[in-house]
């Protein structure tokens, strides 16, 4: 008799169990007291922890974002990940007056002060002089939940794509001809060989693999080519490349996913407006209402929806792809009665075991009855996946997992803050971007064209999840015009071109 669409309880117990669990009579584990959340085994809907720890430290690793940098110029080389080599100036300072050929030299203080000025930025960034720099770059910060972001941006737009990486790899690239700069690298290269670590690498798999994923993978992949044609380029700006691409995918999912199991061709899905840094804004503007405020509501069950989800995937599909709620609408909407009626009975039964032996009602501040069960639609095992979910969330919203549930979270909305946002005053924050990744997307938009029309401009920007009103297209254009940026085909401005930037 088939498997398929029981719940595999070998899968079940290996996301959710905590402690060595046997089998009872049916053959079935029962993880009555020894249940656990679980963050993500079978599909790493998200990278994030469930605490707080190390979060205020970490806030300049979220920003240069230097760790994943290096993390995926270290995949697409084929590099060991593992490297105890620092690059932050006290290490790099100290490795270099440590060299042999650097003893007896009685001016070593001043060139060791002019190396720092000139290696290091003002927040104590290392200055990427050269592409072979990317290859060392790690977090300020040793950081297990800082390396799960970085694993999972690499694994989501990196995959396995061996032509993607040969673009991003450049391992024949010629020696700098900066005598500094040469022996800057020749100490780092030095070091790394010396403190080479036995450990394996982690193994960048369990991401979600479906539409979304390989819609994202394709402009990322088109972008970063482009990226690469000019080196100096590509290490000034690949880090917020990086970031922006993270940040689409992680918001367009957490979007996604609030929508459950809407139909692509007939309903809307909520669309994130951006603002820009240096523009003027007032409540009623769309980059206030479906800017800041939107992403935050849609981001805040994070953690209900990651649980949720491991908990389908412990059920056979007709395919072993981790699956989110869209891909489980198409397998349900095949379904013949027998095959609708064994799901039923599986969804039922991980609802029943989650309230009645998993989660403990007494250590919630209200009881499971309080849930609001009114059918969502009229499809009844959709609704019966809505209503796991909804216990999953009324469950960290009443209970002493709350502080977890806030903290998983937690770890986005502080890299939105200090990457795509702007306080507002009494309005509060905004998603906003400033001029440097506006120019950036603008010239990735452009392309491998000299110019494309203003509205091909405002087409390719949606496609990358980039959304403006008219107030902020506005002020872009004006921006565009003080840098050259506009060329005018008629006086009455209807064929607008954006040309290339000059690098």
């Amino acid at each position: 008799m088939s498997s398929k669409y029981s719940i595999n309880y070998e899968k079940l117990k290996q996301s959710f169990s905590k402690g060595q669990i046997d089998k009872d009579e049916n053959g079935i584990y029962d993880l009555t007291g020894k249940f656990q959340h679980c963050k993500g085994r079978l599909i790493k809907a998200f990278p994030f922890a469930t605490d707080a720890a190390g979060l205020n430290d970490s806030t300049i690793d979220l920003y240069t974002f230097n760790g994943t940098v290096g993390n995926l110029i270290r995949t697409a080389e084929n590099l060991p990940q593992k490297t105890k080599v620092k690059l932050d100036k006290e290490s790099i300072l100290s490795s270099i007056k440590e060299r042999d050929d650097f003893q007896g030299i009685e001016s070593l203080d001043i060139l060791l002060d002019n190396i720092e000025k000139l290696l290091f930025e003002e927040n104590g960034d290392i200055f990427k002089f050269d592409y072979k720099v990317l290859r060392y770059l790690n977090f300020l910060k040793e950081n297990a939940k800082l390396k799960d972001i970085s694993n999972y941006t690499v694994g989501v737009l990196l995959g396995n794509d061996e032509e993607l990486k040969k673009i991003i790899a450049k391992t024949d690239t010629p020696a700098n001809e900066n005598l500094l700069y040469r022996l800057v690298l020749e100490t780092i290269k030095e070091e790394s060989e010396k403190e080479k670590s036995k450990k394996t690498d982690s193994k960048l798999e369990g991401y979600y693999e479906g539409k979304l994923t390989q819609n994202l993978r394709k402009l990322f992949a088109q972008d970063i080519s482009i990226l690469s044609e000019d080196e100096n380029y590509f290490i000034d700006n690949i880090h917020n490349l990086l970031k922006f691409y993270f940040f689409q995918f992680v918001s367009q999912l957490a979007i996604q996913l609030n929508q459950f199991f809407y139909d692509e061709d007939e309903d809307t899905v909520p669309k994130l407006f951006f603002t820009l840094k240096w523009e003027k804004i007032s409540k009623s503007r769309l980059g206030i209402i479906n800017g800041w405020k939107l992403l935050d509501k849609n981001v805040e069950t994070l953690f209900a929806h990651a649980n949720t989800l491991e908990f389908l995937n412990t059920i056979e599909w007709s395919s072993d792809n981790n699956k989110i709620y869209s891909d489980i609408k198409s397998e349900i909407d095949s379904l013949d009665d027998f095959e609708r009626s064994k799901l039923s009975t599986s969804i039922d039964e991980i609802i029943d075991k989650y309230k009645n032996n998993y989660v403990d009602e007494e250590k919630l501040s209200r009881k499971w009855e309080e849930v609001d069960l009114t059918p969502d639609t009229e499809n009844d095992i959709y609704n019966r996946i809505i209503t796991l979910y909804k216990y999953i969330l009324f469950q960290f919203q009443n209970s002493p997992r709350n502080s977890a549930f806030k903290a998983y979270k937690g770890w986005f909305t502080e890299f939105c803050k200090v990457n795509y946002s702007k306080r507002r005053g009494q309005l509060g924050f905004s998603l906003s971007i400033d001029k440097s990744l506006l120019l950036l997307l603008t010239d990735l938009a452009v392309g491998s064209n000299n110019k494309i029309l203003l509205k091909e401009l405002w087409d390719e920007f949606e496609l990358r999840g980039l959304r403006f009103d008219q107030e902020s297209k506005a002020e872009i254009i004006k921006l565009y015009e003080e840098i050259n940026l506009i060329e005018k085909k008629s006086d009455s401005g209807d064929a607008q071109y954006i040309q290339k930037l000059n690098k």
